[in-house]
């Protein structure tokens, strides 16, 4: 899962302090986080959003991928985005 969660070229310091961090939570707890994210669309509430918001997008992003950003920025309404390429960590 670790993998899933970053980039192929994430260093391994950071994937190590990130696994750690992981492995400090409740199993159960994390799964009902996990499910609640993963099934939550909210979509219909960013309109709504009344403080700026920079929306950060990077060209591995496996679970928010640029279509996402692409979906997501116009209908943020005080928005702006930016997409990272791989070789910022």
């Amino acid at each position: 899962m670790i993998g899933s969660m970053s980039s192929a070229t994430a260093p391994a310091e950071m994937l190590d302090g990130f696994a750690t961090i992981m492995s400090e939570l409740h199993p159960a707890g994390f799964r009902s986080m996990v499910r609640a994210l993963a099934e939550a669309d909210l979509r219909d509430v960013l309109p709504r959003v009344d403080v700026p918001t920079l929306l950060l997008y990077g060209d591995e992003d496996i679970r928010a991928p640029l279509n996402v950003a692409e979906d997501f920025t116009p209908r943020s309404p005080r928005r702006g985005s930016s997409w990272c390429p791989a070789s910022v960590t």
